[in-house]
């Protein structure tokens, strides 16, 4: 109560601006105290909500990237690695396990910049995310693209996967996503992906 009422005095005491600056960081804060899902879901949809290719946050992202890279952004995700590195992960690690008839679900898709690339090689894929934006900017850049065997389904990350992908997939991948997990949302995706796997399934 005591808190509460010195918060109050706080914001009436703030000019009008401040407080609105105020506001509008709170949506994008994140707190050591939330469950990570909920740290991660607040920090991607700010992400999600605010990326654009001229923005100079992401040109500055993409400064590291070689050549002309930053000038070639076209989806989101596309400032955090150079298109090589990208595709050699992915000629190691995803494509020899896939097949044109294959179900494959993606969690944590983001922007749906891996999922473009996987897309073409699969028969269905389901991407999962925290993230309502983040799912928002891959169905728009899928969509965009052209993919028309793409599924997007939000999860909470504190609960199971819905039923009905249960037992669906063949191949079930994550790429640059259990980094920022803790051990205990880790420990629950892998539960939940391992959910989706039929008999047999990678």
């Amino acid at each position: 109560e005591v808190e509460a009422t010195l918060a109050a005095k706080s914001q009436a005491a703030q000019p009008p601006m401040v407080q609105q600056l105020l506001e509008s960081l709170q949506a994008a804060a994140v707190y050591t105290d939330a469950p990570n899902h909920e740290t991660n879901r607040k920090l991607w949809d700010a992400y999600a909500k605010n990326w654009s290719t001229d923005s100079d946050w992401v040109v500055r992202m993409a400064g590291h990237l070689p050549g002309d890279a930053p000038r070639g952004i076209s989806c989101l995700g596309d400032e955090w690695s150079d298109e090589a590195s990208l595709a050699a992960v992915l000629e190691d690690w995803v494509f020899p396990n896939v097949s044109s008839s294959a179900h494959v679900a993606e969690i944590g898709s983001g922007g749906g910049r891996v999922a473009a690339r996987v897309a073409p090689r699969v028969g269905e894929l389901v991407c999962f995310d925290v993230s309502q934006e983040m799912l928002r900017m891959a169905k728009r850049h899928l969509t965009a693209a052209g993919h028309e065997n793409i599924r997007f389904q939000h999860v909470s990350g504190e609960g199971e996967y819905p039923a009905e992908y249960h037992g669906t997939c063949d191949v079930v991948y994550s790429f640059d996503v259990f980094v920022h997990m803790d051990l205990h949302q880790m420990r629950r995706t892998l539960t939940c992906a391992r959910s989706l796997l039929r008999p047999g399934g990678l």
